[in-house]
């Protein structure tokens, strides 16, 4: 009986450890993604700024204001 006893309670204790360490590595887990999420968020706030699409145009596209001239330079010439 007494084997029973310290048998059950031994292994409530490893459970208790196991579940304390899964405790804290979730913790600390959700506090990264918290961060990253923070981060994105601040990514898709300049994202849908006025001057992000237009560097994007600009960029990505060649698109150039009304009053400006685009050109390309192909390299040297002889």
């Amino acid at each position: 009986m007494a084997g029973t006893f310290v048998y059950t309670a031994s292994n409530r204790f490893v459970d208790q450890q196991r579940i304390g360490d899964d405790y804290h590595e979730l913790v600390h887990e959700v506090d990264g993604l918290r961060k990253e999420k923070a981060e994105l968020e601040t990514v898709r706030d300049f994202a849908l700024t006025d001057i992000f699409v237009e560097q994007q145009a600009r960029l990505l596209l060649g698109f150039v204001r009304g009053n400006e001239t685009a050109f390309v330079v192909t390299g040297k010439s002889n």
